[in-house]
């Protein structure tokens, strides 16, 4: 199974299009630095962060008894001025505040990791190089689940590249110079987060919803042969996905059960849950559901479907 997989990394490392992508993600956080850092001459905080603070209460002050986001926000506004904590933007930018803002390039990481799970197996029918795998010793299952292993490494991988080229690109740009902490609300109260500890949940949060989409692209090439409608339908599911299943959330419960109402991502980052009847782990068991029936189905299919001859 090492060598399966070892195999796989090697044909991959081969191809010119891996080392295009980490290329682009660290070109990608080097030219956010740069736009970050020439916007914040003339986008500097002036004004007192308190009286912006005070804005923010009076505004929510309208909603509390309508709306549980307001009472949130509240509970944070009057924490950061009795304790003394500004708000982000009254605050200059350092290393763990510009990893936040280049969260948005985990998108496009995540359409990398896509195509490469897309193509891992279809790719091996276009070449014809399937069978050459399929008469070896080791039986379909493994030679399936090497490709996958191989997927998941790369995930890990082109996510933990995209975070250090932001640590290190960061601290260049903005260095440490500020410690802020990040604020949240739990069981009522607020609490205190380290910043750079926040950035890496971020992170993690990040990285379940990724690897689902990738299955999912893995399983469809699987059982198809087909790289386009993987990379279609996963696409499709990662920009469409979050505003379909909302809409369904809307008007039907069971709508808590469909995979991107369930991202982990909302538990940690500003903002209430999508609904009240989901919770971290519910998510959680709801997302491993999903990744065991797309996983499944892939080596249900794999290993019974018929290689056809060239």
């Amino acid at each position: 199974m090492i060598g399966l997989i070892q195999n796989e990394l090697m044909k991959q490392n081969a191809r010119i299009s891996t080392w295009i992508m980490l290329i682009f993600i660290i070109a990608l956080t080097l030219l956010t630095a740069i736009l970050m850092h020439n916007a914040a001459t003339y986008l500097h905080f002036d004004s007192d962060w308190r009286e912006s603070v005070q804005s923010d209460i009076t505004y929510y002050e309208e909603f509390k008894e309508e709306e549980p986001f307001a009472e949130e926000q509240l509970l944070l506004a009057n924490y950061r001025l009795e304790q003394d904590v500004p708000p982000t933007y009254a605050v200059s930018d350092n290393v763990w505040m510009f990893i936040m803002d280049n969260n948005g390039v985990i998108m496009l990481v995540s359409l990398f990791i896509i195509a490469i799970a897309a193509t891992i197996v279809s790719s091996e029918f276009k070449q014809g190089t399937i069978k050459l795998l399929l008469v070896r010793p080791p039986s379909r299952i493994k030679v399936l689940l090497s490709k996958y292993v191989a997927v998941l490494i790369y995930a890990f991988t082109f996510l933990a590249v995209l975070w250090i080229s932001s640590f290190i690109i960061g601290a260049l740009f903005f260095g440490f110079n500020e410690q802020i902490v990040h604020l949240y609300v739990m069981d009522g109260e607020v609490r205190e987060r380290a910043y750079w500890l926040q950035s890496i949940f971020v992170f993690l949060s990040n990285m379940p919803m990724t690897i689902l989409l990738a299955t999912l692209a893995f399983a469809i090439s699987a059982m198809f042969s087909s790289d386009i409608m993987a990379i279609a339908i996963s696409i499709a599911g990662q920009f469409l996905g979050l505003l379909a299943n909302i809409i369904l959330l809307d008007f039907y419960d069971w709508a808590i059960f469909l995979p991107f109402v369930n991202d982990l991502s909302q538990y940690v980052t500003d903002g209430m849950p999508l609904s009240d009847l989901i919770s971290p782990l519910f998510s959680s068991i709801v997302l491993f559901c999903y990744w065991l029936l797309f996983i499944g189905i892939a080596l249900f299919v794999f290993h019974k479907r018929e290689i056809k001859p060239s």
